[in-house]
């Protein structure tokens, strides 16, 4: 019934604003997918996963405050808020907003949710760079698909390897370029009073995915092939316990939060070999592509 009740209050999430330029809905053959709501669910410790049924973000209780990874469309932070606010916290209770990537799928809510909470948007240099335009660069394989969001406010630039301390937390940096040259993933520690600290990881999406006139086999495109490679042997070292992903099928944990959703507390979702087993996938793809392309 508590489920269902929070539920029906997402599904009541104050209505945008017409004139409010940071939460114009952003429209593709996706978004009705990336706006389904749902309840937030309980990963491990004080960490939730929030955001909709296809497009997750993480909410982290440091105990002096909130921290935010990625934040969804700009249409979806009505409801991003309600689903803190059903947590018992309040919007202005996020301090900082992490990023794993300037799209506009995980960043273009960015921008309003800084603007509400008073929170710091922090991500890698080129992230910060491409949220301060509202769009990546056109050395991104995406670029010409992607569409322009919001740029937020209260931007700060973290270092590879770089800490986030609030509260009793602290949150690293780990860049995995590839999908974007500033795609950063985000690795901490979450803390249950019976059963201990496991190691939680948000997963940059190192999918190889590109524009239709994009080569990944071009000479000058090199570089980024480059990139993927170092991001999926970085990637599979992590310490992971537990791994979310932006998108849920990137780490096939559909069927996970569907039952979630049905039955909330019946789903482990503990798995050490997921990091490992999810960046091998992303490795696969980028494979599958570059024979593909020399087959032309």
């Amino acid at each position: 019934m508590k489920q269902a009740a929070l539920l029906l209050a997402l599904l009541a999430a104050p209505v945008l604003a017409a004139d409010d330029p940071l939460t114009r809905p952003i429209t593709t053959s996706y978004t009705d997918r990336w706006m389904q709501p749902r309840a937030p669910i309980q990963i491990y410790g004080k960490t939730w996963m929030a955001g909709s049924v296809h497009l997750n973000t993480a909410v982290i209780d440091t105990g002096a405050g909130l921290v935010v990874i990625d934040a969804g469309l700009p249409q979806f932070e009505p409801q991003l808020k309600a689903q803190i606010r059903s947590l018992g916290h309040k919007p202005s209770d996020v301090r900082y907003i992490l990023v794993t990537e300037a799209h506009f799928d995980h960043a273009g809510g960015v921008a309003a949710l800084a603007r509400d909470t008073g929170a710091t948007v922090i991500a890698s240099p080129y992230t910060v760079a491409a949220l301060r335009k509202g769009q990546t660069g056109v050395e991104d394989p995406q670029n010409g698909d992607l569409k322009p969001f919001p740029s937020p406010k209260r931007l700060r630039a973290v270092p590879d390897g770089g800490q986030i301390k609030l509260g009793d937390t602290v949150i690293t940096a780990r860049f995995t370029p590839g999908h974007t040259a500033g795609s950063t993933s985000w690795t901490w520690q979450s803390c249950a009073p019976k059963t201990g600290c496991r190691a939680m990881v948000f997963m940059a999406s190192l999918s190889a995915t590109a524009a239709d006139t994009y080569r990944f086999s071009a000479p000058e495109h090199a570089p980024v092939v480059a990139s993927f490679r170092q991001s999926f042997a970085k990637a599979k070292a992590f310490p992971c316990d537990y791994l979310i992903t932006g998108h849920p099928e990137h780490s096939l944990t559909d069927d996970k939060v569907a039952a979630a959703m049905r039955t909330p507390g019946s789903v482990s979702w503990e798995d050490k070999g997921a990091c490992a087993a999810t960046v091998t996938r992303f490795e696969d793809r980028l494979n599958t592509t570059l024979a593909r392309e020399a087959a032309k």
